[in-house]
């Protein structure tokens, strides 16, 4: 029983992190957290758990809410047998689906992997108010898992406004014409695991 009670915290927590990562305002977040979050009780009044098919009892268990809905029905019902949740009754179903409180715990655990990822990649894509937001393909590149293996980008005259993601100050024909006083490319800085200085890059005249 402790350890339902961890995950569905666990899970709860990934699903409202998934949510404050798409929104930038912190009071329309609150307002479609809580919508999103009792959305997932009345999915269970639409798939009872005694006669609903194994996929969409699964289906529904991707919701943390459902998962944790369900799991207190099935407490509830083994209460009512005299039984109660025992290592014993943690595989007993006595109803046509078979859903047993093992497969709640195994929904729960596939929430926190399944939001916990989610939520970790939605935080670096989603360009918030502050930051930079990095691509959607940065799982797959090595800079991102090896940033001291990244290779620098090579000196000389490249052109930087062909590069639309960097901010470039528009600069009179007269001052391109002379060599950079100051030019600044990748430069980063760490100071344990928090990065104050994420790859920059700045010309000076």
């Amino acid at each position: 029983l402790l350890l339902f009670w961890i995950l569905v915290i666990m899970a709860s927590i990934l699903f409202s992190f998934v949510i404050a990562a798409v929104f930038s305002k912190s009071t329309r977040a609150t307002l479609v957290a809580m919508l999103m979050y009792f959305v997932g009780y009345f999915l269970t009044l639409a798939v009872d758990y005694q006669n609903g098919s194994p996929s969409a009892l699964s289906a529904i268990g991707i919701h943390p809410v459902a998962a944790f809905s369900y799991g207190l029905q099935i407490i509830g019902n083994l209460e009512e047998k005299g039984v109660g949740l025992t290592g014993n009754t943690v595989l007993f179903a006595d109803y046509p689906s078979g859903f047993m409180f093992q497969n709640v715990l195994g929904s729960l655990m596939f929430d926190c992997v399944i939001w916990g990822v989610l939520s970790w990649y939605l935080n670096r894509v989603v360009k918030g108010d502050y930051g930079r937001s990095l691509p959607v393909y940065f799982p797959f590149m090595l800079s991102y898992w090896c940033p001291g293996r990244a290779v620098p980008p090579p000196d000389g005259n490249e052109n930087d406004e062909e590069k639309a993601e960097v901010p470039i100050e528009p600069v009179s024909e007269a001052l391109k014409s002379r060599p950079n006083s100051v030019k600044i490319v990748g430069m980063t800085k760490q100071f344990g695991e928090k990065t104050a200085v994420d790859g920059l890059s700045l010309s000076m005249y």
